[in-house]
């Protein structure tokens, strides 16, 4: 007699669940961008001086395809953000203010784009930044460009062949897996 009252109100717990209605389920997906390094051969005099020195780099895109493009694609796509990943070897600082967008002529506006500033520092740094969905969704070809400002940190420096600033950019997408 005993094991029947567990056993009754198991049955009884499990027939008040709603099971009709499975919970949403979503997954992450990580797809690097192309976006380009910040070349530094190309600072007048071959120095980056201890005061600061501005350019903007050159309009750079890539089309969407495989992974990236499905994902961009998915009526599925529930949220969408920037991993920043900017790293130096030299001893600059200054700032790069980094801008993707579906067309040329949206770079830099904050509506039609992702622009966002990032410190340059000796090092290495990661920062994440949210994407508006409505911007990106559907997007067959993503556009790049930046504003650069970087000075010496303790004089002016002779910029050695091959310098950059390296710029990683993964978009991280939330896509719904169940509904």
């Amino acid at each position: 007699m005993r094991t029947k009252w567990p056993l009754l109100l198991g049955v009884l717990t499990l027939g008040a669940c709603d099971i009709t209605n499975p919970p949403d389920w979503t997954a992450d997906y990580l797809f690097p961008l192309d976006f380009p390094a910040v070349d530094l051969s190309g600072v007048p005099g071959g120095v980056i001086p201890i005061d600061s020195v501005s350019f903007t780099t050159p309009v750079v895109s890539q089309d969407t395809d495989g992974l990236v493009d499905r994902i961009l694609q998915s009526e599925d796509l529930a949220g969408l953000r920037a991993e920043v990943i900017l790293t130096t070897t030299l001893d600059v600082t200054g700032s790069v203010e980094l801008s993707i967008a579906t067309s040329a002529a949206n770079l830099f506006d904050p509506a039609q784009s992702l622009t966002t500033t990032i410190s340059i520092s000796q090092g290495s740094d990661t920062s994440f930044v949210p994407v508006s969905v409505a911007v990106f969704q559907g997007a067959e070809t993503l556009y790049f460009q930046s504003n650069v400002v970087v000075a010496g940190s303790g004089g002016s420096i002779t910029v050695p062949p091959g310098a950059q600033i390296g710029l990683g950019v993964n978009f991280i997408g939330t896509i719904r897996v169940s509904k």
